[in-house]
């Protein structure tokens, strides 16, 4: 296999910022949705999806250099060892990220830091881990197709 294909950052963040604001959109169509009483400011919601979606395009380089120095086709263990590392971690940062900017936009969870946190990981976890499996997945896949 060739040296594994990078996209442009501008790729990334364009994709981020597509995905940023249909999230909105559709965050805030479904507060209207079950909860018609209370309505969360726009406002809100576009700083939360925004960290929602940028956090995974910000950390995407460090993602693709972790493909490029652990390929799996010359170290299969190596590779998914590092890669299942670099995942749980992917979420633990989002986690991190999430609550920080939850707690500059809504004051301290009522619930507790490690309540607050947990509640954010578990939550989330399978969608980022299968946000970092497809994106090692689609990088290895370019790699091959060049």
């Amino acid at each position: 296999m060739q040296k594994p294909w990078t996209p442009p950052l501008r790729w990334v963040f364009g994709a981020a910022t597509l995905l940023w604001l249909f999230s909105t959109l559709q965050a805030y169509r479904l507060t209207a949705l079950t909860s018609p009483d209370w309505r969360v400011r726009i406002s809100t919601l576009l700083v939360l999806n925004f960290a929602y979606w940028f956090i995974p395009a910000s950390v995407a380089p460090l993602i693709f250099r972790l493909v490029a120095r652990y390929r799996i086709d010359e170290h299969r263990v190596k590779a998914i060892a590092v890669h299942a590392g670099a995942a749980l971690t992917f979420t633990v940062v989002h986690a991190l990220g999430m609550i920080a900017v939850r707690a500059v936009l809504l004051g301290p969870p009522p619930v507790g830091w490690l309540m607050a946190f947990q509640r954010m990981h578990l939550t989330n976890l399978d969608w980022l881990l299968m946000t970092y499996a497809t994106v090692v997945g689609f990088t290895y896949a370019m790699g091959y197709y060049r």
